[in-house]
């Protein structure tokens, strides 16, 4: 479900001003207080995702051209089992992950995310349509 706020996608929102904003509830009350902190080794580690006392990894490598990183993310069978987090909150987690890596590892803040069934690419440049 893609959330709006005067016609424009949270998401869209989130990538430009870093979610600074809380508009209409960005991010949701069930991630407030959620924090995205990086594990770093050579040109891979881990991002991980943090709320409360519950908290899981996702591997990521940096990519090239305009290509940042590739964060391997728990398809949606796998989800609630890897991440203990329920599935309804999925896409709002992965919103806030893609928003706060675009925000704290592109130079910047310049730049996007797409969200695929395995992966979020973390894009440099323009922004792009988030998938």
């Amino acid at each position: 479900m893609c959330m709006n706020w005067l016609g424009i996608a949270y998401s869209l929102i989130g990538m430009t001003f870093g979610r600074a904003l809380s508009l209409g509830g960005w991010p949701p009350t069930s991630l407030v207080g959620a924090r995205v902190s990086y594990r770093q080794g050579g040109r891979s580690g881990s991002v991980v995702f943090s709320k409360g006392m519950r908290s899981f990894e996702m591997y990521f490598e940096f990519g090239g051209g305009d290509v940042v990183a590739c964060i391997d993310i728990p398809t949606a069978s796998e989800w609630q089992r890897r991440t203990g987090f329920p599935i309804d909150m999925r896409q709002s987690i992965l919103d806030f992950v893609g928003g706060r890596v675009v925000r704290d590892q592109v130079s910047l803040s310049r730049g996007s995310y797409e969200i695929h069934d395995d992966h979020i690419l973390i894009k440099s440049g323009p922004m792009g349509e988030r998938a």
